[in-house]
């Protein structure tokens, strides 16, 4: 099923992108449908970086529980974020780090709706999971 998904948030990047390269009213000019191409190919490089946890901070510090699966399951965020998880799977999942600390300690279970969240303050990578359901995994890096 993750798999599935992952396919069709790639076609649909694909597709804005020929969109936004085949689109184009015929008043510009080839160098323009040239940014558009890379911008979108640019898109679709970041997103898979982002899944190979990258230094750089992420756009959210909110990751959604649903269909069995965090998401986004790799995020990057600076000293001092708080980071929410929110389920909306009908399942109870719960946030669990591999490894837990002071600061990042496992969750109860949530039902659909409840958040959990945590406030990172110190640097490093911080790998978690869901107790009932062990596939689900994650990743959160601080960084400075």
């Amino acid at each position: 099923m993750k798999k599935i998904i992952i396919g069709i948030i790639i076609l649909a990047l694909l597709g804005g992108g020929a969109f936004l390269v085949l689109g184009n009213d015929d008043k510009e000019d080839s160098s323009s449908d040239t940014s558009a191409a890379e911008s979108s190919s640019k898109n679709v490089d970041d997103s898979s970086s982002a899944s190979s946890k990258t230094t750089a901070p992420s756009a959210t510090n909110e990751v959604s529980i649903e269909d069995m699966a965090f998401s986004p399951a790799f995020i990057t965020v600076k000293k001092g974020t708080t980071v929410t998880w929110t389920n909306k799977d009908n399942t109870q999942h719960n946030v669990a780090p591999d490894t837990e600390t002071n600061e990042f300690k496992a969750g109860d279970l949530l039902s659909k709706g409840d958040s959990y969240k945590v406030t990172f303050n110190t640097p490093g990578t911080y790998s978690y999971h869901c107790t009932s359901h062990p596939s689900m995994k994650g990743s959160v890096t601080v960084t400075e």
